[in-house]
């Protein structure tokens, strides 16, 4: 009996397991906890953000890029869930090139508002390359031959 007791008591003790969740901007994804939750707090809301739909299930949504940090917590104030968020922006979805000459190069990616994604590129054959693949994109979506 002694042996169940303790082994019991181990189990409740144990922390939430960590985690890592990625997802894009504007994308939601749905987070199913082992046990149900009363309480949850988001480390950056500019970031991600999250919808209880019951207590067992949340949605967290993507809003701009970066990494936060999401924790869930029971009725007792045990947490259920900790874990790692990972925004990523989508690919190409909202990416600027502006180019003022040929090695002075911004990347800009904008949704509600504009961050510079990388900065004045160092002129170099790889950074070149970035620049013009980005650049044909940016042509085609205007109708171009993307060439």
């Amino acid at each position: 009996m002694r042996v169940i007791l303790i082994a019991a008591l181990s189990l409740l003790s144990t922390p939430a397991l960590a985690q890592t969740m990625q997802l894009n901007v504007d994308e939601a994804q749905p987070l199913r906890m082992q046990a149900p939750i009363t309480g949850v707090a988001v480390g950056n809301a500019g970031i991600a953000d999250v919808i209880v739909h019951d207590a067992n299930t949340l949605f967290v949504l993507g809003k701009s890029v970066g990494t936060t940090n999401v924790v869930a917590v029971d009725a007792r104030g045990r947490t259920v869930f900790s874990g790692v968020v990972e925004v990523r922006a989508n690919e190409h979805n909202g990416l600027v090139v502006v180019q003022r000459g040929p090695s002075n190069t911004t990347v800009i990616q904008c949704s509600d508002r504009c961050a510079s994604v990388s900065s004045q590129f160092a002129p170099s054959p790889h950074n070149a390359e970035v620049a013009t693949n980005l650049g044909a994109i940016g042509s085609v979506a205007r109708g171009g031959s993307g060439n």
